[in-house]
């Protein structure tokens, strides 16, 4: 995150760890806050794409621990389905995500990418990723917001 942008990685923590004991959905707070808009606007001057929230989800993944393939694309149900994933590194240590792909020569194609602490990776919601925690000692918590295009007509 550029300077300026101060995000309170213990605020999202906190915010993880109660969802996830409550078993509700994540409270937002100041640094969520900050997160988000930093993002939307992001896209907007860079890209000049337009987008909006559809989910947050604020996850942990325990020493070595590599997820199964994630997809937050609903095939059944593509119009309501999030355009963007984005995932923020709040206490991330030797954390990967590794995003699959297809390209017109093989169907098995992939990139991966070291997730730092205090970053962002943003991309597209139809890929399929999974994130590795390969260090053995301690949780990494991770903030994914998926955003919809908003479209002028």
């Amino acid at each position: 995150m550029p300077k300026g942008v101060e995000i309170n990685p213990l605020e999202l923590i906190g915010s993880i760890l109660e969802s996830d004991k409550s078993n509700l959905p994540i409270k937002h707070c100041k640094s969520f806050d900050k997160l988000n808009n930093f993002i939307r606007e992001f896209m907007q001057v860079e890209h000049k794409i337009c987008i909006t929230n559809k989910e947050t989800l604020g996850e942990f993944y325990k020493p070595k621990e590599i997820t199964k393939p994630i997809l937050q694309t609903d095939p059944v149900d593509i119009d309501a389905s999030p355009d963007y994933v984005m995932l923020y590194g709040i206490q991330t240590t030797d954390c990967f995500v590794r995003i699959h792909y297809e390209n017109y020569r093989s169907n098995k194609q992939y990139m991966d990418f070291e997730l730092k602490r205090n970053n962002f990776l943003l991309f597209p919601a139809n890929l399929q990723y999974q994130i590795s925690n390969m260090q053995p000692k301690e949780l990494n918590f991770i903030q994914t917001i998926t955003y919809g295009r908003l479209v002028f007509y």
